[in-house]
């Protein structure tokens, strides 16, 4: 399935970003992203190491 018709099927619209990022993990400390879309509903995230988040947790930006 092609990116296009992925984004079509998405219900929030989303916008493209390039943003440098910290989450913050209770117990854990903060790591380093990058957020490369945000929606109403969520961001996508990418790290520069496997990391495993909480379905809670504190994003800045």
């Amino acid at each position: 399935m092609g990116k296009k018709a992925q984004s079509d099927r998405r219900q929030f619209g989303r916008r493209e970003t390039l943003l440098h990022a910290i989450a913050y993990v209770p117990g854990r400390g903060a790591l380093h992203c990058t957020v490369s879309n945000l929606s109403e509903q969520g961001a996508h995230l990418t790290f520069s190491e496997p990391a495993s988040l909480p379905p809670i947790f504190r994003l800045e930006a």
